[in-house]
């Protein structure tokens, strides 16, 4: 949203398109940060999209790079395809890394992978890597996301904002990484 209008426009306009104004969205994604994951579970009719990292109202925009870690899953019924559904709003809690500086960074998410109406596989990464100033990796991987037990957000009053200034509302239960969260009790 920019001027309470939808807007789909981005701060880093293609040639002869117009800058927007204002620069950032009051509301939904960050500029260049969209659906970057979309994928159909195996039965046929649900299909699963996640934001790179968390929707402009979910941080704080003084402080992006640490705050962006709540993400949105929404998922769609498209067992009719000429009316898909909207079903569910979902939080994801992306995960963090160090970077070369030693800062708290979040790994946006890049790739999702279905494995059923509400699990998949999702690739987290820092952006990191060859053609970047800083060439080394230091956080790329592939997480199983479930998202049953999850609060569905979808027409409730915690759909305009899920994590004000980036902290996820305690009312809220997001999604597990099951295999992450094993990893770091470890």
């Amino acid at each position: 949203m920019r001027n309470g209008v939808s807007d789909y426009s981005s701060n880093n306009p293609g040639s002869g398109q117009p800058v927007p104004n204002p620069l950032n969205p009051t509301a939904g994604r960050q500029n260049n940060q969209g659906l970057e994951g979309l994928s159909l579970a195996p039965d046929g009719k649900t299909l699963i999209a996640v934001l790179q990292s968390a929707a402009i109202q979910d941080l704080n925009s003084a402080s992006i790079n640490t705050t962006r870690r709540t993400t949105r899953i929404v998922t769609y019924d498209i067992s009719d395809l000429d009316n898909p559904v909207v079903t569910g709003e979902y939080a994801l809690q992306l995960p963090t890394y160090l970077n070369a500086n030693g800062n708290v960074r979040v790994a946006a998410q890049s790739e999702i992978l279905a494995l059923s109406p509400t699990r998949f596989l999702i690739l987290p990464r820092d952006g990191a890597g060859q053609g970047n100033a800083d060439p080394l990796s230091r956080y790329r991987q592939v997480d199983i996301v479930d998202f049953a037990d999850a609060t569905n957000v979808l027409n409730t009053p915690d759909e305009a904002q899920i994590a004000p200034n980036g902290v996820l509302k305690d009312s809220i239960t997001p999604a597990t990484r099951p295999l992450a969260e094993h990893q770091q009790q470890c």
